[in-house]
Order: C-alpha cells, then sequence, then structure tokens
C-alpha cells in the first residue's frame, strides 16, 4: 500500500480507509439502502484513505509513531 514511504504513512492511509469505509456503511445503514448483511465495496475507501496519507496525512502517522517511540 504506502509504507513504502514511511510506516507513519502506511498507518494513516489504512486507519482512514477502515475510518470511510465505516462512515459509509453507516450512512448506507441509516438511509436505508443497505442492512447488516449487505455487501459494501472495500476498495474505494482503501484508495482513497491511501492517497490522502500520500497527499499529506501521513505526517500525522509519523508523529505518532515517534511520540510512542517507534
Amino acid at each position: 500500500m504506502t509504507a513504502y514511504l514511511t510506516w507513519g504513512t502506511f498507518l494513516v492511509g489504512a486507519f482512514l480507509g477502515f475510518l470511510l469505509g465505516a462512515v459509509a456503511g453507516v450512512l448506507l445503514m441509516a438511509g436505508g439502502r443497505a442492512g447488516r448483511k449487505s455487501a459494501v465495496p472495500f476498495g474505494p475507501f482503501m484508495i482513497l484513505g491511501a492517497w490522502a496519507a500520500i497527499l499529506g496525512a501521513g505526517g500525522l502517522g509519523d508523529y505518532y509513531l515517534e511520540s510512542i517511540g517507534f
């Protein structure tokens, strides 16, 4: 994914992918367009998370990793 840049970029990209997918799933269920068993494609959210991390959000992950001593 994006670990070839930094581990912080990878961390933020993966987290944002999961977060975006979860938000979309909750919104679909709240709108009545999907249920608990509905399949929602996950790839587009991982791509968006990776792009956000590459374009600048990766610094947050680097900061976090430095603060925990990694």
